[in-house]
């Protein structure tokens, strides 16, 4: 697991600090998460290609597996922003 308390360089640090920043970073990692999910739930129903099924659902996985890393930004965000 990732210590939310610490950042790992001087640019991470920039970003979480900055209440704007760490919003916008926090819309794009939503964004990529979305377009994994939906990207995989229709290439999932809308191909009978085994392997194209296959890229889909591991494209799925991806979007669940980034989750993770979405609630650990939000902690870095609420742990470092400056108000």
């Amino acid at each position: 697991m990732q210590d939310f308390t610490k950042t790992q360089n001087k640019l991470s640090k920039k970003i979480w600090e900055s209440r704007r920043k760490g919003k916008v970073f926090l819309g794009m990692i939503v964004g990529w998460i979305l377009f994994f999910l939906i990207f995989g739930i229709i290439g999932l129903y809308s191909t009978n290609i085994q392997i194209l099924r296959e890229v889909a659902l591991g494209s799925i996985v991806l979007g669940i597996g980034c989750i993770g890393m979405l609630r650990v930004a939000i902690e870095m965000h609420e742990h470092h922003r400056k108000d």
